[in-house]
């Protein structure tokens, strides 16, 4: 027995790096072709054109400078990029695709370093296999690579944060999460989200004090680095949106309804109420995967918005595979939703790929028509939203009934069947 589970064992180690790696060349492959998302080409305008931006100062900005710098700096030809913005069809040369995967590789970066972290936060509660499978279904995840490499968005790096900070709080490492949490915060402001979850989750007031304090330090740090940038316009970044900081109005208000305050905000203090009341202890990410369908089922979100949540259904379902069901229908709603309402194929690109060939001109035709359609935005639209509302709302809701003391009033389990303690 023990000869033949040697050799196993090494293909049982190999296979994670193999997965992994293989994932990652595909996800290098397309990014370095896909350039017309917005948010890349609103990265490459601050480089090419800093002064006139004022965006042009973000951490994202300078980090893409310095590597457009080494493109330039290779001993190779350079396609002219003087005109880059005013091109219909960008040059498929070697040269033009590699600058765009040396622009877009810190997106591939955190992509791995996120599925590291999706990893050891799954291993802490589970077996090896279950945190394998929780890896896979990060790494393979295709609404990740559409909206992290192809549409070019930068929104990996606050999530890895905080996943970073989720797994040091689960170590109970107080100094390195505290540390965690305030750069999550200060990053992207919307990191903050989890921050009530995970400060009522510790149950210790001075370690939930502590959290609390730098992520409020983060805030700060934030809106310093915002002023900065922005100066004189600084109120832009709440009232609209920017690509490289976030559309703060968004956590509170939903600025398409005739409401101040939006449903998420209702909802998510509803369900944030409810953790508090009744959750027990244990099962962190079962508590934020719980808090973050409850807001976003109503928040008025961006596609890469959802990267926010895409980790924690990845950590669920590796634990419990009827959860692969569920959060794969979410999934797809979702990118129905975004097909419909947020140009992911345009006049000229298919799902950010330049229209190259006729196929793709065809099927770029096809879903622009549709999602111009009459019939489409006054009732499909709507149709899709609400069926992602309710199966949010439901999901949730099935946690909460399941991970709580409610569970005892309304007949449910204490736990889910084949769930590990993460």
């Amino acid at each position: 027995m023990a000869r033949s589970g040697q050799p196993v064992s090494r293909v049982g180690k190999l296979a994670p790096i193999l997965t992994v790696g293989l994932a990652l060349a595909v996800k290098g492959f397309i990014s370095s072709i896909s350039i017309w998302g917005f948010d890349f080409l609103y990265t490459v305008k601050a480089i090419l054109y800093p002064h006139p931006l004022p965006a042009s100062k973000t951490y994202w900005v300078y980090i893409n400078q310095l590597l457009y710098r080494l493109w330039l700096r290779l001993p190779i030809e350079h396609t002219d990029l003087t005109s880059w913005m005013g091109l219909k069809v960008f040059p498929l040369t070697w040269d033009f695709c590699l600058l765009t995967f040396m622009l877009k590789l810190p997106i591939l970066l955190l992509d791995a370093v996120c599925g590291l972290l999706v990893y050891g936060i799954a291993l802490t509660g589970s077996d090896e296999s279950t945190a394998r499978r929780s890896l896979y279904l990060w790494i393979w995840n295709p609404y990740v690579t559409l909206t992290a490499e192809m549409m070019g968005t930068n929104d990996l790096f606050p999530t890895a944060l905080t996943l970073l900070t989720v797994l040091l709080v689960i170590r109970r490492e107080w100094v390195k999460s505290s540390l965690s949490a305030f750069a999550s915060v200060a990053s992207k402001f919307y990191p903050l989200l989890i921050i009530p979850v995970l400060a009522i989750h510790v149950r210790e007031a001075r370690r939930a004090a502590v959290i609390l304090v730098s992520s409020s330090a983060g805030v700060v740090a934030y809106f310093y680095w915002v002023w900065r940038s922005l100066g004189s316009n600084f109120h832009l970044t709440l009232l609209e949106y920017s690509p490289l900081t976030y559309h703060v109005s968004e956590l509170l208000i939903s600025p398409r309804s005739d409401l101040n305050i939006g449903l998420a905000t209702f909802s998510s203090i509803l369900f944030l109420y409810l953790i508090y009341r009744f959750w027990n202890s244990g099962e962190t990410v079962n508590a934020i995967l719980t808090f973050l369908l409850a807001y976003f089922a109503f928040a008025n979100w961006w596609p890469q918005y959802l990267l926010m949540i895409m980790p924690f259904m990845a950590l669920k379902a590796g634990c419990n595979k009827r959860w692969l069901l569920y959060s794969s229908t979410i999934t797809i709603t979702a990118f129905f939703i975004s097909l419909l309402s947020f140009n992911l194929s345009g006049e000229i690109h298919l799902f950010y790929i330049t229209n190259y060939y006729g196929w793709m001109r065809e099927a770029s035709a096809v879903l622009q028509r549709l999602s111009t359609d009459v019939v489409a935005k006054l009732v499909l639209q709507p149709v899709l939203r609400s069926i992602y509302a309710c199966l949010s709302i439901y999901y949730a809701a099935k946690l909460l009934v399941e991970n709580s003391r409610l569970s005892k009033f309304l007949g449910g389990r204490s736990t889910n069947e084949g769930d590990e303690a993460i």
